[in-house]
């Protein structure tokens, strides 16, 4: 449905400490697959007191970590569902001029990672099983709880790799089979008109469609490599690959999908010291440049240790201008302080070849 949308976009309601990355990823996938220009959100991360009847602390610091959460996962537009009360109108203007400042370095440039992850969404319409009731008693929706446990086993693979993927800044873009089938190939690389990808993740759990399977042959047979997650059903097609492609198809769990994506080619976004998992990444890159942007969304200062090469600027969104700049002649053992709820946006130069020489 998104890729109709000219601004393919997402209601985060009751969430000031959000955790999963499903629905902005899914807005932001289409958007960069299909070449829109713009996501957008509503949110209620301004209201203090949300739809489970738990006290949310609606300081400042937490109002901006939720939107740099969801400008990290690609979202450029936020939309306040509730007004602001005259009790934030002092910090207002900061958390909008922040909040633009991310939003517009964000959007530069072309989305860059090396994974796309196919959705599962046959294998969910094969375990889905209708209710005739409510689950709960705000709004439409249902929730897994209440499903069978192969859907509940599935949602939670699901989640857990797409988590993995974000704490490894890895970074990914998510697709539809109907999608899927419509990107070109060559060389292994996987095409579409506005970006590219090295690896496919996917799940699996079900009946791939024939259109599917054939795209798959062609993939493999074209260089392409996937990782596979396995499942409590398993199809005899991802097996027929792994036997036939044994390098380039690789059967894990969420547990060995960090190591299988490695051993494929894909890389993290940014190459730095330790885990961090509290720090996420997203890139994209122009013409002259790549662009990182940086949010450390746990409770706690981190320091990160960058381990790429070449100069490195450094920009803080909740600073004016004349305070932006960091410059640093090699990146490469820079340790980058990241406040706790904080973001940071790195560009770094990439020289021009001018008459074929650098």
């Amino acid at each position: 449905l998104m890729r109709y949308m000219q601004m393919p976009g997402v209601d985060r309601l009751y969430a000031m400490e959000p955790r999963d990355v499903t629905a902005e990823k899914t807005a932001s996938s289409a958007a960069h697959l299909y070449g829109r220009s713009y996501t957008m959100s509503e949110s209620s991360f301004h209201l203090e007191y949300n739809f489970w009847n738990k006290k949310e602390e609606a300081t400042p610091e937490n109002r901006q970590n939720a939107a740099y959460y969801q400008i990290q996962l690609g979202i450029s537009h936020i939309s306040s569902y509730y007004s602001y009360s005259s009790a934030m109108d002092a910090d207002r203007l900061a958390f909008e001029n922040s909040t633009a400042r991310a939003s517009l370095f964000c959007g530069i440039g072309v989305h860059s990672t090396d994974v796309l992850v196919l959705i599962p969404m046959t294998a969910a319409y094969e375990r889905f099983t209708p209710q005739d009731h409510k689950y709960w008693d705000v709004g439409p929706c249902i929730t897994a709880p209440h499903q069978g446990k192969s859907i509940q086993l599935l949602e939670q693979t699901y989640g857990t790799v797409l988590d993995r993927l974000e704490d490894a800044k890895f970074d990914l873009d998510l697709i539809d089979e109907k999608g899927l089938v419509e990107c070109s190939t060559q060389n292994g690389i996987i095409q579409t008109p506005y970006e590219t990808y090295r690896v496919l993740v996917l799940f699996d759990s079900g009946t791939l469609a024939p259109a599917t399977e054939v795209w798959l042959e062609n993939y493999l047979l074209s260089g392409g490599h996937v990782a596979a997650v396995t499942s409590d059903q398993p199809t005899k097609i991802c097996q027929q690959m792994a036997q036939r492609w044994p390098d380039q198809f690789r059967y894990g769990t969420p547990d060995t999908i960090l190591s299988d994506l490695r051993m494929l080619g894909a890389s993290p976004v940014l190459a730095s010291d330790g885990e961090c998992p509290q720090v996420r990444i997203r890139r994209s890159r122009t013409d002259d440049a790549v662009l990182c942007f940086l949010h450390n969304r746990s409770n706690e200062d981190t320091v990160l240790t960058l381990r790429e090469e070449g100069v490195v600027f450094v920009f803080k969104p909740d600073a004016p201008p004349s305070q932006w700049e960091e410059r640093y002649e090699n990146a490469q053992g820079v340790r980058l302080l990241l406040p706790a709820k904080s973001a940071r946006m790195l560009v770094f130069p990439q020289p021009k070849p001018k008459n074929g020489h650098l």
